[in-house]
């Protein structure tokens, strides 16, 4: 399994896997405050989500440090733009609008929680939920999954070179995954 299908979010490649990250961990970790867990359940959403940040490091990394695989992104986030525009052409102004909201949240400065960055927050959140249907009848385009392929093979090598236990933390990603996945159905 691929890590960037590891990650529902991600698996839908918007060009800003990180900011996505952190959106749902966000998400994530009020959805767990407000829910009674046990400490076991807990316990692996701590690992699960320590993993996480991890990998979105490495990813960071990774994208920061090749520019050969900053521009194939950019080429794969262009291939869906493009799809999602010939499925309905009314996506892009809401494809602008995400980009506008992605460089504001970009800028904004670690710890800021002032009402408008709350405010372009909740605004991107929705606008990825109204583009998501396009984004998963793109995705289905066989050009784009094989630009995708690509992409996530060239983020893995160049994550593997700046750690070499990067399976090693997608695993245990995987593994607090499941076994929170199969104690919730129980």
């Amino acid at each position: 399994m691929s890590f960037l299908n590891s990650f529902p979010l991600v698996n839908k490649i918007t060009g800003q896997l990180v900011l996505l990250l952190a959106l749902a961990a966000s998400a994530s970790t009020t959805a767990i405050a407000q829910q009674q867990v046990d400490p076991e359940q807990q316990q692996l959403y701590a690992q699960m989500m320590q993993a996480s940040q991890q990998i979105q490091q490495l990813q960071q990394q990774a994208f920061d440090q090749s520019d050969e695989l900053s521009a194939q992104r950019e080429d794969l986030i262009a291939m869906i733009d493009d799809r999602m525009i010939e499925i309905d052409p009314a996506a892009e102004g809401l494809i602008s609008r995400r980009d506008e909201l992605i460089e504001t949240l970009q800028a904004v400065e670690a710890g800021d929680q002032s009402q408008a960055v709350q405010d372009a927050s909740a605004e991107y959140q929705t606008t990825m939920q109204e583009l998501q249907q396009l984004q998963q009848q793109a995705l289905q385009d066989s050009a784009i999954q094989t630009k995708q392929a690509e992409v996530q093979q060239s983020a893995m090598q160049v994550m593997e070179e700046i750690d070499p236990n990067v399976e090693t933390i997608i695993a245990r990603f995987n593994d607090a995954r499941m076994q929170l996945m199969q104690m919730q159905q129980q």
